[in-house]
């Protein structure tokens, strides 16, 4: 589990067995991390957004140079895949400064899109073929979208408003501003990944 600095949700959802992740956080992700109450494993980061440093001095962390060609949420994700893990949740790192988030989103091609996104504004899930999500409020906004700028597959939904059939999803389409008719919704993509993007409630 990655944190990074902005966008961050006001809480993460109870069932996320905190134990089971080797935490990081990239720099100002510490901040993200310490006001969700979660104890990260290592902070990786040049420490120039952070309002923890000396907090962060106390821990374990890996000082980077500041100038630098990769982003601090770069390195932290390469070091956990190096560290074995197979798979990743993103908590933080939405909207923002433009450039930093056309940063985190080449990420999800280079490396692989992670399984969950959580944002100030929504939870995106990641989609590889089919995965059903229940527990929806009904009326709930939702889209789908490309995991990554690339990306391309045909979806099929169930339990939305108005349900699509082998609906083309890329970087000239997606299918947005979506609601929720039941709790189960149904996402089947054929292709590359996409995200079930669920709005905060």
């Amino acid at each position: 589990m990655i944190f990074a600095g902005s966008s961050a949700p006001i809480g993460l959802p109870s069932n996320l067995r905190m134990e089971e992740f080797f935490t990081c956080a990239a720099d100002s992700g510490f901040d993200t991390a310490k006001r969700l109450g979660v104890n990260v494993d290592l902070i990786i980061g040049d420490l120039d957004s952070s309002q923890c440093v000396d907090a962060i001095l106390r821990l374990p962390h890996l000082k980077l140079e500041r100038d630098k060609a990769d982003s601090d949420t770069e390195v932290a994700l390469r070091h956990a895949f190096d560290r074995g893990c197979s798979d990743w949740i993103l908590v933080g790192g939405g909207e923002g400064r433009y450039d930093h988030l056309l940063s985190i989103q080449s990420l999800f091609l280079k490396y692989r899109p992670p399984v969950a996104w959580y944002t100030r504004c929504e939870t995106l899930y990641r989609v590889d073929s089919v995965r059903t999500f229940t527990g929806l409020v009904p009326g709930t906004t939702v889209s789908v979208v490309p995991a990554f700028a690339t990306g391309r597959s045909r979806i099929t939904t169930e339990g939305l408003h108005w349900d699509v059939s082998d609906y083309l999803i890329d970087a000239t389409q997606i299918s947005l501003s979506n609601r929720c008719d039941r709790c189960t919704v149904t996402i089947r993509a054929n292709g590359d990944p996409v995200f079930f993007s669920v709005v905060a409630v």
